[in-house]
């Protein structure tokens, strides 16, 4: 095998990457615009973690006012 060849066989293999590559973005592309489109995917995209968070933060709170009382 000469290098001209195995360069070859790199550059190709690297354009089926891009390629693959490529079309995994549109394809997830297309999946997220979908997504936007369904009321129940912003729901559980945008407010579902908001809640999540809201939830944690009052946890942190009540266990802060039971250490609180524990040591106060």
């Amino acid at each position: 095998m000469t290098p001209e060849f195995n360069l070859d066989v790199e550059i190709a293999r690297i354009d089926r990457e891009r390629e693959e590559t490529r079309q995994f973005c549109a394809e997830m592309r297309r999946r997220s615009l979908e997504a936007l489109r369904d009321p129940a995917s912003v729901w559980q995209i945008l407010v579902l973690p908001l809640l999540a968070g809201a939830g944690l933060m009052a946890a942190a709170m009540v266990f802060g006012a039971w250490l609180a009382g524990c040591h106060g």
